[in-house]
């Protein structure tokens, strides 16, 4: 190269503003729709990239790294406890239902046993009872007869006074 085309090379870097802009990645390992607004503020203010140093920007860098690395344990601290819930939620329901059906079947042998139990109960009542009514019958016929042989005497007592 010449003298003079170097020097006028130079004075281009240096005299004419370039229009290609600096170009920052980020890269995030949460959902697209869910970045954090540290990185929306760094990435809308991108025009402020290309006037700060590369050490703030790595400590920019660092920080963020550091921020998500504390959500990321927050949210896993978060997502264990809901687990640990959940687990001692179902054990829970387990053990209630559990209980629930021990109670049923205590509840169906004591009805078996109280059906059992008061039978002999029953059958002696009912033989009682059938021998009472037996009795009220019997005594309802011969109350019958003697009322009979009463009103019959009564007559006979009447047709004597008369005479």
């Amino acid at each position: 190269m010449q003298k003079g085309q170097r020097h006028e090379e130079e004075g281009m870097e240096k005299g004419r503003p370039s229009k290609i802009g600096y170009r920052t990645t980020v890269i995030t390992r949460a959902d697209p729709d869910r970045r954090s607004s540290k990185m929306n503020s760094l990435r809308s203010s991108g025009s402020n990239f290309h006037s700060m140093s590369p050490g703030v920007y790595q400590q920019l860098s660092s920080s963020g790294i550091t921020d998500f690395k504390g959500n990321r344990e927050k949210e896993k601290r978060e997502m264990q406890n809901l687990n640990e819930r959940l687990a001692s939620y179902i054990e829970k329901v387990h053990f209630l239902d559990a209980q629930v059906k021990k109670l049923e079947a205590e509840n169906e042998a004591l009805r078996n046993r109280k059906t059992e139990d008061l039978q002999p109960i029953r059958d002696a009542y009912e033989n009682e009872l059938a021998q009472a009514r037996k009795v009220i019958d019997e005594l309802g016929s011969s109350k019958g007869v003697a009322d009979a042989k009463m009103a019959g005497l009564q007559d006979e007592v009447a047709s004597l006074r008369d005479m």
